[in-house]
């Protein structure tokens, strides 16, 4: 396979991609959790939420949910990661959902 002009083969460049796409699939996922556990909890306070008000809380959830999944290296993204990069050429097909794991396995006692 032929490596395009940054040097970077391909394949490396779509296991990146990969990766990216499961990681922002698990962030909206969890979004649409953190929505649904705002719905489910009664609304506090008299007045009623403003438009202004809602649109900060969506923004709140959306950057909850990324930080979430930065925080969580074994989560959705790297399950749907290990799933579909089976699709991919075979090199270093865990390469990138274990590099959070990494740290892990050299600590000792």
């Amino acid at each position: 396979m032929t490596a395009p002009l940054g040097g970077v083969p391909q394949h490396t460049d779509d296991r990146a991609r990969l990766m990216q796409a499961a990681q922002h699939l698990e962030a909206v996922f969890t979004r649409q959790m953190l929505q649904a556990m705002r719905d489910a909890s009664p609304a506090a306070g008299l007045v009623e939420q403003s438009s202004g008000e809602r649109i900060f809380t969506a923004m709140f959830d959306d950057a909850m949910a990324a930080a979430m999944v930065e925080q969580n290296p074994r989560g959705l993204a790297a399950a749907l990661y290990r799933q579909l990069s089976r699709h991919l050429p075979p090199e270093a097909a865990t390469a990138v959902a274990t590099n959070g794991l990494a740290g892990e396995a050299d600590v000792t006692d």
